[in-house]
């Protein structure tokens, strides 16, 4: 149940975040018997992508979740660090 939260009808911002998604979906298929590469979960409520490198996770999380209210605090896999409403995730 993924939703979109971008809207535009610049076909470059189109072509640049479809971009995105296949890269991450690229990274997920090679290196996913990779053990020394760390995959993440997205930390987001109720979302929980998983198998996404840092670079992925970074840029899916304004991706996905810019248009959501962020009410709880939630742990930032890759530093550890409480993120939330009042502050700048990742």
């Amino acid at each position: 149940n993924l939703r979109c939260n971008m809207v535009t009808k610049d076909i470059s911002s189109i072509s640049r975040v479809y971009s995105i998604i296949s890269n991450a979906k690229a990274n997920y298929l090679s290196n996913k018997d990779n053990k020394s590469i760390k995959m993440y979960t997205c930390p987001y409520d109720s979302c929980h992508v998983s198998n996404l490198t840092e670079n992925d996770l970074w840029w899916h999380y304004p991706l996905y979740h810019i248009g959501s209210r962020n009410l709880l605090k939630v742990i930032c896999p890759v530093c550890n660090k409480e993120c939330g409403a009042n502050t700048k995730p990742f």
